[in-house]
């Protein structure tokens, strides 16, 4: 018997051992996929909206390259495809850093910030692969020697997408409350409070450098289409921008994740505060009396007596 429930002892600490060496953030979600059952049934639905688009875009983007100007064209909509999939991936990334629904337990259980950082960045991968499928896909009707360079422009833009959304928002976080970075926000923040202006104006300025690593992107792809191959390392500027900012994110995250959903409480109890000191007497659905001075006294009596009871 002893032997037995030492051995059983043995098994269970090894399993043990074993959860807690792994991501915990991944070991939970993956629990939760099990028990959901519905994970299967969206990957269809999503896979047969993707088919759906490719099918639908592919015909009409060959023609149009099939006219006069073709390699301009196909750097102009290349461009495009690129800069779509880095805003969508980017309007993400923000919801994982300030929004993420596990958020919620970050109050009564210790952060790991790392941890939870690759957790989220393996998420958004794996969730936004779809649409880089998609994004190459509507490709397939083009020449075979031009669909390689295509993807791999297309692949180093959804890779800077989410490298560099990361460390935007996790930038911003920190730019917020950075003493460094207070004389910088109070010049161009206007009626806004810091926090606020740092959320809106960083990343302005990280999203303009993608922007530019996009077009000089485009413009190599094309260079490279015609046979000019030693432009094909400009091919990988908007990569680089986000091995970059992954790398930003991870530096930040042990003490700037937490800080992100404070600045947003912040911001909004800010305006509140401006809202009631512009009318404290102001009370709901005033505006249907504004006109009639007899009517918006009985309103706001009615309010008043109703708050007493």
């Amino acid at each position: 018997m002893d032997g037995c429930y030492n051995y059983a002892t043995l098994r269970e600490n090894d399993r043990c051992t074993t959860v807690r060496s792994q991501n915990p953030y991944q070991h939970v979600r993956s629990l939760k996929t099990q028990r959901s059952g519905t994970h299967r049934i969206q990957l269809v639905g999503y896979c047969a909206v993707v088919l759906t688009v490719i099918f639908l875009l592919s015909a009409p983007l060959h023609q149009y390259l099939s006219g006069p100007q073709t390699l301009p064209r196909l750097e102009q909509i290349l461009f495009r495809v690129g800069a779509l999939l880095v805003a969508l991936t980017t309007l993400q990334t923000y919801s994982d850093v300030v929004r993420h629904p596990e958020r919620a337990i970050f109050g009564i259980h210790p952060l790991r910030g790392t941890l939870f950082m690759q957790y989220v960045g393996r998420m958004r991968l794996e969730h936004s692969a779809l649409w880089l499928m998609m994004a190459i896909g509507i490709w397939k009707d083009v020449s075979l020697d031009w669909l390689p360079w295509i993807a791999l422009y297309l692949v180093s833009a959804w890779i800077g997408g989410i490298g560099t959304g990361y460390g935007i928002h996790l930038g911003s976080v920190w730019a917020a409350r950075a003493p460094s970075m207070a004389g910088i926000l109070d010049s161009v923040r206007g009626q806004n409070p810091r926090e606020q202006a740092a959320f809106i104006y960083a990343p302005g300025v990280v999203l303009g450098l993608v922007g530019l690593a996009l077009i000089m992107g485009a413009g190599a792809t094309k260079l490279v289409v015609e046979g000019q191959t030693q432009w094909m390392w400009w091919l990988f500027a908007p990569m680089a921008l986000g091995i970059i900012g992954w790398m930003t994110a991870m530096r930040l995250a042990p003490e700037q994740l937490v800080r992100g959903s404070m600045l947003l409480t912040d911001i909004d109890a800010h305006w509140g505060m401006v809202d009631g000191e512009e009318n404290p007497r102001e009370v709901y659905l005033e505006w249907t009396s504004t006109e009639d001075p007899n009517r918006l006294r009985l309103l706001r009596q009615a309010w008043r007596m109703h708050r007493w009871m």
